[in-house]
């Protein structure tokens, strides 16, 4: 097993906004206690006493109902949001994996164990299939994959053009010679090495998870230096 830096969860964001308001006493009170050694806290106790007490009011007057108390509660709950996580972020950067610390100041901690980083695996059984009665249509499939657990990138390319790799890029080129260029990533940036100078490409981007990728982005030029 490979030890990770224990650090505050982030997971009380997504509480009910009652919880948040109990959770955000918890915090109130730990980092007032654990104060001298949060020697530059991004919100003030006061501060945070104060979001706190905001959302509360803006909790309670939203139960009406009343459209305009809804808004003002949603408005609040972004703040407390923003507010809280700074303070989450700062407890982490000071506390550098003390677990006792982080708890200390009200927050839950990480377990801080995950395995050792292992490289996906080759596939080995991946199979191509035409869906009968569907025309046009192509099943791929690796089922059965090897552990360690993966995510998967298919393509799909003319028999006439070759697909090589490149690091993590994906390199397809056509029987005409153009290039493309595919990077998965659960990075917001990727460098793409290999290119050709002053040869304009087109860039796009698609965020995909769990539920499916989403739609292309438009595309925007680049000229490679």
């Amino acid at each position: 097993m490979k030890m990770l830096k224990i650090k505050p969860t982030l997971d009380f964001l997504h509480f009910k906004t009652s919880d948040k308001i109990a959770k955000g006493k918890n915090i109130i009170n730990g980092v007032t206690a654990q104060l001298a050694k949060l020697p530059n806290l991004p919100h003030t106790v006061a501060q945070l006493t104060g979001f706190n007490s905001d959302l509360d009011a803006k909790n309670q007057a939203a139960a009406s109902g009343d459209r305009v108390a809804i808004a003002q509660k949603i408005a609040s709950e972004k703040t407390w949001n923003t507010n809280f996580r700074d303070t989450a972020n700062y407890v982490n950067y000071v506390a550098n994996g003390d677990k006792i610390l982080i708890e200390a100041c009200g927050f839950d901690a990480t377990s801080g164990e995950a395995a050792d980083p292992i490289p996906a695996a080759l596939v080995t059984n991946f199979e191509a299939i035409p869906v009968l009665r569907q025309s046009g249509v192509v099943e791929l499939s690796c089922d059965g994959q090897a552990k360690p657990h993966s995510n998967f990138l298919f393509a799909l390319a003319p028999a006439n053009a070759t697909v090589t790799q490149d690091g993590n890029t994906l390199v397809l080129t056509t029987a005409t010679g153009e290039t493309f260029y595919v990077v998965p990533d659960t990075h917001h940036h990727v460098l793409i090495e290999g290119l050709t100078p002053s040869v304009v490409m087109n860039a796009y981007v698609a965020a995909f998870n769990t539920v499916g990728t989403g739609p292309v982005s438009d595309a925007v030029q680049v000229k490679p230096q």
